[in-house]
């Protein structure tokens, strides 16, 4: 080998050697936005999941208003009322003894409405009742919401004088 190939030879390492630090940077970048590229893409696959889910519960609410959901009424109005998870509804026919501030007794769970009874409400909110075991009386489950205003308008149509309540907001 003569001394011109290992000058350039050994000039070849120094600029190597000196480059080294950026590569291990570049490198590290690298890795860095592989692993932003892959939870960009876990992040819009959940995204995707979650419409997905979306829009199957607003298929099964839209269906349970169409087939003719009961619509609960707050207690004593004519003005629709929200459904609760995990919550009772009482029967319209008890409802007289359960105003605001006026039943001081204990609930009677005989009141509530008896399990399988499909609810909805006035913003799209539709539930099954079922037994709950350690309650002893039906509670709504099975909760699906649709955003279609229409086909919660022709629900609440059939009952005369059904009102949807406004939404306060502060």
């Amino acid at each position: 080998m003569d001394k011109g190939t290992l000058v350039v030879g050994g000039l070849a390492v120094v600029v190597v050697l000196s480059q080294a630090p950026s590569l291990m940077a570049q490198f590290e970048m690298d890795k860095i936005s592989k692993a932003a590229g892959m939870a960009s893409r876990q992040e819009s696959q959940n995204l995707q999941v979650q419409q997905e889910a979306i829009d199957g519960q607003a298929e099964i609410a839209e269906t349970r208003y169409q087939e003719g959901c009961e619509i609960v009424f707050a207690t004593g109005t004519k003005k629709a009322a929200s459904l609760q998870e995990g919550e009772p509804v009482i029967a319209g026919a008890y409802a007289h003894l359960y105003k605001a501030g006026v039943n001081t007794k204990s609930v009677n769970p005989s009141h509530f409405i008896p399990k399988g009874i499909t609810l909805c409400g006035p913003y799209g909110d539709t539930g099954i009742t079922e037994f709950d075991p350690e309650r002893g009386y039906a509670v709504v489950r099975q909760m699906a919401t649709t955003p279609n205003k229409e086909v919660v308008k022709a629900a609440m149509s059939r009952y005369a004088g059904a009102e949807r309540p406004s939404i306060v907001r502060k």
